[in-house]
């Protein structure tokens, strides 16, 4: 099941909010910003370099609320498409499984990898969605 929600995402308490990260070991933008989770970055920080395109970190906030950084593209800046389709190929099945393990729904930026990173929405959607059964899009007003 597919549903949107218009919000924070950041307010979720409950579930694996998901976002896409870079391998250069730059959080700079979206959920990175946020200083309500310092851990996640630090761990980022600890895993990116042995990380490859399509690797999750679930970072573990407590028992019903993680955070799951998707390497989803190699480069940040600059314009152009920065965002690897291979990675969500790679990585959308090991969201639904991880979902399903902990029975937690999954909580994704409606722009996820479509943003600053440019890559095509539509696309990256289609590809999650042939992998994983129910979704949260989060809206950000």
């Amino acid at each position: 099941m597919i549903s949107y929600a218009k919000g924070d995402i950041l307010i979720v308490d409950k579930g694996i909010i998901v976002h896409q990260v870079n391998l250069k070991g730059s959080m700079g933008a979206g959920i990175a910003l946020s200083n309500k989770y310092p851990d996640v970055y630090k761990q980022y920080r600890e895993w990116v370099f042995e990380a490859k395109l399509g690797d999750i970190l679930f970072s573990k906030i407590n028992d019903e609320l993680y955070v799951a950084n998707l390497a989803g593209q190699i480069k940040y800046g600059g314009g152009g498409n920065k965002t690897s389709y291979e990675a969500y190929e790679k990585a959308s099945p090991l969201l639904e499984k991880f979902s399903k393990d902990n029975g937690l729904k999954l909580y994704i930026p409606d722009k996820i990898g479509s943003g600053l990173a440019g890559g095509d929405r539509d696309k990256i959607h289609s590809i999650m969605e042939k992998h994983i059964s129910e979704i949260v899009y989060v809206i950000y007003p």
